[in-house]
C-alpha cells in the first residue's frame, strides 16, 4: 500500500475518533446544562432534548465505527489492504453520511483517488497489484539530450556521404525519434 494513502487514512480515522469524543462531550454537556433548562419549560422541550441527545450519541458512534474501521483497513503497515478493502469502504460510507464535506471525508476522497508510486519505483494499480516501470522506457532518448544530436549528426554525415539513402536517413530518424 502506498504510504501517502496509508496516511491519509490514518489521518481520516483519528479526526473521525476525535470528532466522536467531541459529540459525546457535546452530548454530556448539553444532558447537563439541558436539564437544568427542562425544569423551567417543562414537558415540551424534555422531548426535544431527548431526540438531540439519541442524535449527538448517533453520531459519534457513527464517527467510531468509521474510525475503527478504516484504522483496521491499514493494520499491519497496509499488508492486508486488498483484503480489507470492504472496511475502508465501509469507513468511507459511514464517514460521508456523517459529514460528506468534513476534513475526513475529504481526505478519504483524496485517498480514494489516490494511486502513487510504492518504494522501489513501482505503480500500484487499481486491484492492488503492481506494475513495474520499464526501464527501456524511463532511458528513452529525448530529442532534446545532446546524445540524440549527436546520432543525427551522424546519420547527416552519413546520408552527405552516400552511405545511406534519403529513404534510409529518414527511416532511420524515424526509428530514433
Amino acid at each position: 500500500m502506498d504510504q501517502v494513502k496509508r496516511k491519509l487514512i490514518n489521518i481520516a480515522a483519528i479526526l473521525n475518533l476525535v470528532q466522536a469524543g467531541l459529540l459525546l462531550l457535546m452530548c454530556l454537556v448539553d444532558g447537563v446544562t439541558g436539564s437544568i433548562t427542562l425544569l423551567e419549560f417543562g414537558i415540551e422541550g424534555n422531548l426535544f432534548f431527548i431526540i438531540t441527545l439519541i442524535v449527538y450519541a448517533v453520531g459519534a458512534c457513527f464517527y467510531i465505527a468509521s474510525g475503527v474501521l478504516l484504522l483496521y483497513a491499514i493494520n499491519n503497515n497496509g499488508k492486508n489492504f486488498s483484503e480489507r478493502k470492504a472496511h475502508y469502504i465501509s469507513g468511507i460510507v459511514l464517514t460521508a453520511l456523517c459529514g460528506p464535506l468534513s476534513l475526513s471525508a475529504i481526505l478519504l476522497y483524496c485517498s480514494l483517488v489516490n494511486r502513487g508510486q510504492t518504494e522501489n519505483g513501482a505503480i500500484q494499480t487499481e486491484n492492488g497489484t503492481v506494475k513495474e516501470i520499464n526501464q527501456a522506457q524511463q532511458t528513452l532518448v529525448s530529442p532534446k539530450t545532446e546524445e540524440f544530436k549527436t546520432k543525427v549528426e551522424e546519420l547527416r554525415r552519413l546520408r552527405e556521404e552516400g552511405v545511406i539513402s534519403d529513404q534510409e536517413f529518414k527511416a532511420l530518424l524515424m526509428k530514433l525519434l
